[in-house]
């Protein structure tokens, strides 16, 4: 159906409205996407802009199949506390509190991190997070692995649930087992960085344009 819809746009031309809950068809059907939760626009931009730099954790939870891990992290300058490794940000990093009047550059935030920019390695090598399998898909062309971290913390519902798993997308068929201790590491090339307290995207569009629209999502957590 996807195809025979895009097929008939493509030869009538003109501006099509399609509503639907599926990202999929949104994502591969749509040239913009207007992201809706409870009536109030959370983001509104081309199938790539919301994918890569989503404006909210809600965004980042929704859009991606798995979706978006969100790892309890700190960024100080020009560094990121995840547990106990601190790992360097690229140069080009959006980073918090510089544009606040009287703000520092030290903030907590969820660091947004999809399946495959994080990469399964042996326990303790350089610094990478530790963790144990806790669950092994195989789905054809990849595997998925969630992982249980040691000392770290993830939000993955928008309800406030803190887990400590993260998914991670490795290519083939995986020999890793349930119960072996493995380590994590974030490769910071391709992720988002939240503002804990809003959820709102650093550097992205500020909280009063789109608290004037009404409900944002959010992940919220109880402190």
């Amino acid at each position: 159906m996807r195809a025979e819809i895009t097929q008939l746009h493509q030869r009538v031309g003109g501006n099509f409205v399609y509503v639907t809950h599926d990202q999929i068809e949104a994502m591969t059907m749509g040239t913009r996407i207007a992201l809706m939760r409870d009536g109030h626009l959370q983001q509104y931009g081309t199938p790539r802009e919301i994918y890569e730099k989503p404006a909210n954790t809600y965004v980042a939870r929704f859009i991606g199949t798995p979706p978006m891990n969100l790892i309890d992290a700190e960024v100080e300058g020009m560094t990121v506390r995840i547990g106990n490794s601190v790992l360097p940000l690229p140069d080009k990093t959006e980073r918090p509190g510089a544009e606040r009047p009287g703000g520092g550059s030290r903030m907590k935030v969820w660091l947004g991190l999809r399946p495959g920019a994080l990469a399964v390695v042996p326990p303790g090598q350089g610094k990478s997070l530790p963790g144990t399998v806790t669950l092994v898909e195989h789905v054809g062309a990849e595997s998925l692995i969630s992982v249980k971290l040691s000392g770290v913390h993830t939000a993955h519902d928008d309800d406030g649930g803190l887990t400590d798993e993260v998914m991670v997308s490795v290519p083939g068929y995986s020999e890793l087992r349930v119960g072996e201790a493995v380590g994590i590491d974030c490769l910071l090339k391709d992720f988002s960085l939240f503002e804990k307290d809003s959820g709102l995207r650093v550097g992205g569009r500020a909280a009063e344009d789109f608290l004037a629209g009404g409900r944002v999502g959010t992940i919220r957590t109880a402190s």
